[in-house]
This record gives structure tokens, sequence and C-alpha cells, in this order.
């Protein structure tokens, strides 16, 4: 039995996959790319809501760059999703190229207390495109 009720990507497949119950964690991860991938004063009745983070995917690769996008992503959530806490942000700069940032993000959810982390795995390529 979910806690929550909502949509989860990839929203494709049949309507019966699209009605289903996606679950807790699924919900979760929705949330956190809604946040992540809305430009501030994109959202004409809340012009606030959103991330600092599509800003920064067109910056060099480095350590910095990481830095500031751990902070934006810890930040974002916070403020935005009370259900959400952020255990963990990594960066893998390897395993593509230099025009992908691979993040995975750790959470759990605030409202049940689990111990069990989930992750959301966030791609995003040269043209600033989600990805994965």
């Amino acid at each position: 039995m979910s806690l929550y009720k909502g949509f989860s990507y990839p929203l494709g497949g049949s309507l019966q996959e699209f009605v289903e119950d996606k679950g807790d964690a699924a919900i979760l991860r929705t949330s956190i790319i809604n946040i992540l991938f809305t430009y501030r004063s994109e959202r004409v009745m809340r012009p606030e809501f959103g991330s600092g983070l599509p800003g920064r995917l067109f910056e060099p690769n480095d350590i910095d760059l990481q830095d500031e996008i751990d902070k934006i992503i810890r930040d974002d959530i916070t403020r935005w999703d009370p259900r959400i806490e952020i255990v963990s942000v990594e960066f893998n700069d390897t395993e593509v190229d230099n025009n992908t940032l691979i993040i995975t993000v750790g959470f759990r959810d605030t409202r049940t207390n689990e111990a069990d982390t989930q992750y959301a795995d966030i791609s995003v390529d040269s043209s600033g495109n989600v990805i994965g």
C-alpha cells in the first residue's frame, strides 16, 4: 500500500501501466526530477518554484561545479518537497564523456522513516536534455 498517489516517469506505455499504483519511491523520484529540471519563473502561478540546476548545465564540469550542484540539489529539494531527505549526491563523470553529467541522488522518505535509501539517477547530455 502506497502512502502517496500520483504519476511517475516514464509516462508512456499502456493505459493499465499509466493508472497502476507506482509506489512511493517512484513518485518521490519523479518529484526530484520535476523540481531539479524546472527553471525558476517557469511556472506562471508559482514563479519561485524550481531549481538553479538548469542554469548550471553548460558550465565546465569540474569539482567547483559539482560542489555547487550538490548544494543546489540539497537546498532546492529540501525547500520544495518536505517528504524527501537527501542522503547523498554522487557524480560519475567517467562513464560517458565530458559532455554528459551523471548524478546519483540518494534519498529517504521522511514520512516513513525507513532506513532504506532510494536512488534517482539523473543524466544530462550536452544539449541539456535529461537522458536515461
